[in-house]
């Protein structure tokens, strides 16, 4: 699966020369995981056509996506990642985006913003976690 991300990354094949049929969640995770954070932007855009990971149903693979878009600067997923941060509440998934959303002075902003709607939704341990982050 490197393999495949360095050649598609380098022209050698296209998207849809990946065998993503087959790919378990786990292989989803390593292929999107092993992305590097100073993907273009075009390129985020072409993987969002062809497998539409912002609306991915896999809470893991969105998750994944959401944080590789939130370092590449992929501001597309925001409407779906706002829905999602209201609708999940494990702290595993909501915790690393919202630390990556805090770094910057508008991602923390937007997150605040989630924060509010989402907050009541979570359990006291992830309430308190994000409390600090966003330092609430």
């Amino acid at each position: 699966m490197t393999k495949q991300i360095s050649q598609w990354l380098a022209n050698k094949i296209t998207l849809a020369q990946l065998p993503t049929v087959d790919w378990t969640l786990h292989e989803w995770l390593h292929f999107i995981n092993n992305l590097p954070t100073d993907i273009k932007i075009e390129r985020m855009a072409a993987l969002d056509q062809t497998f539409d990971l912002t609306h991915s149903k896999n809470a893991e693979i969105a998750h994944a996506w959401y944080l590789l878009s939130v370092r590449a600067g992929y501001d597309v997923v925001y409407p779906a990642m706002s829905k999602y941060l209201v609708a999940i509440g494990r702290r595993k998934l909501i915790v690393p985006l919202y630390k990556e959303l805090a770094q910057t002075e508008q991602g923390k902003v937007w997150a605040l913003s989630v924060y509010q709607k989402a907050r009541p939704g979570y359990h006291g341990l992830a309430q308190g976690t994000i409390d600090g982050i966003l330092k609430k």
